[in-house]
């Protein structure tokens, strides 16, 4: 992969200065500062400044010139304006981006509990059932997924009723504990098999209220 990175520069603004003469045309109203920031950039997106300069134009004799062209008198106000004048927001958008990203993950990782704490729950649930449980079933229609609903619980098995239908997975979570959206008849599944079928993936949660 090609990394496009390199630097550029944008101009902050231009403060004019009556009252100090031009080094080369000696015209005392003239003279204008300009502010520029230059700032570092990942496929163009930017990421932060690097530096900034100040430059001294002559609007009179049409010269400029850098920080050392600056006439002594005015020096030290160019400085102090150089110090007020900001960095626009956008030359940190990626900082931004990576501070808003960390966030995220930190915050996912404190707030998702860990792949094999969750199995140990579904499991303790599928030993244990309750009647209202919902399993959540992986179909062939791939996005799509199979409700079955615990009626009943005796020794090592439950009777569960289907779903009406395979649904997209947002919509099967949102319905998942609404009894019309179950068929009404129903049949039995040893805990045993539904042990396997979580360890094979194809019964992949267990929702309780």
């Amino acid at each position: 992969m090609i990394f496009i990175f390199g630097t550029r520069e944008s101009h902050l603004r231009t403060i004019p200065t009556p009252g100090h003469a031009c080094t080369a045309c000696a015209n005392n109203e003239a003279l204008s500062l300009l502010f520029f920031s230059r700032y570092a950039h990942l496929f163009f997106v930017p990421l932060f400044p690097v530096s900034r300069r100040m430059q001294v134009v002559c609007a009179n004799c049409r010269q400029s010139g850098s920080e050392s062209a600056i006439p002594a008198s005015l020096l030290p106000s160019a400085k102090h304006l150089q110090k007020q004048t900001g960095r626009p927001w956008w030359q940190f958008i990626g900082l931004m981006l990576v501070g808003a990203a960390v966030a995220f993950f930190a915050v996912a990782a404190l707030t998702s509990k860990p792949k094999d704490e969750q199995d140990k729950e579904e499991l303790a649930r599928l030993r244990q059932p309750q009647v209202g449980d919902v399993y959540v079933l992986n179909t062939a229609d791939k996005g799509n997924v199979m409700l079955l609903r615990v009626q009943k619980v005796v020794p090592d098995s439950v009777y569960v009723s289907p779903s009406k239908a395979a649904e997209g997975s947002f919509k099967a979570y949102q319905h998942s504990h609404d009894a019309n959206n179950y068929q009404p008849n129903q049949y039995a599944v040893p805990l045993s098999k539904l042990v396997n079928m979580h360890q094979q993936g194809e019964l992949y949660d267990v929702l309780r209220d």
